[in-house]
């Protein structure tokens, strides 16, 4: 359970003020649990984390346990420590520089054409700056959900008749269906945003009936109802 405000000292929560102003397109906060402070990689393929997971005062001297991944440049699992409490924007900033890096390198193999599909979707569904770090709403979760559900039973009438490799492409699309569904109380609209555009590709790349089945025969307002609620 997440810790009131004053069950915590002044002076713990002014060495992690810096924490409730953060933002950043490319990071969030996210609820923190059991902890004081979790950031997370906003990219849905990554389970990147920086945590700052307790505190301890020693003769008025504060210190935190914290909890990281990557580890290091040579390393991906996570590590945990203790630093004083001036130390911890400086571990989380070499963190930060750590994860953008990977921004830096291309993958060993990748789909060209899949993400040349997202991008293409991306760009239809970009929200302005504004928008992009909150949850969508209420209506626009219910809207959503509903055409997940009707995107999924498509998605299964589909794999009538089809080969094995056919069905097996399907029911990965089926899963991140709700993969989506179960996250979208949970996430931002980037986020969410993302992983919709990586479900559209994997549908446009498996045959231009999936798409037509799951997108395109929404309707030409789909886009602006999903933005607009």
């Amino acid at each position: 359970m997440e810790a009131k405000k004053k069950e915590i000292p002044s002076n713990v929560h002014e060495a992690l003020a810096a924490f409730s102003k953060f933002k950043s397109d490319k990071f969030e906060l996210a609820p923190p649990a059991k902890s004081l402070v979790k950031v997370i990689d906003i990219d849905p393929e990554s389970d990147f984390y920086f945590e700052v997971k307790n505190y301890e005062v020693i003769v008025n001297t504060i210190s935190f346990l914290i909890e990281y991944k990557p580890k290091d440049g040579f390393r991906t699992e996570k590590k945990e420590t203790k630093v004083e409490s001036n130390q911890v924007m400086n571990v989380f900033n070499t963190w930060m520089e750590r994860v953008k890096k990977y921004d830096q390198f291309e993958p060993i193999y990748q789909d060209t054409v899949l993400k040349a599909y997202e991008e293409q979707f991306y760009s239809q569904l970009k929200f302005v700056d504004e928008d992009a770090d909150i949850p969508f709403d209420l209506n626009q979760q219910l809207f959503l959900e509903k055409y997940l559900n009707d995107t999924k039973n498509k998605l299964i009438e589909l794999k009538e008749g089809k080969t094995e490799d056919e069905i097996v492409e399907l029911e990965i699309l089926v899963f991140e269906t709700d993969e989506i569904k179960s996250v979208l109380t949970k996430e931002t609209k980037t986020k969410i945003l993302k992983r919709l555009t990586k479900l559209w590709a994997k549908a446009q790349k498996t045959g231009l009936h999936v798409i037509k089945e799951i997108l395109i025969n929404m309707g030409s307002d789909f886009m602006t109802k999903l933005i607009t609620g």
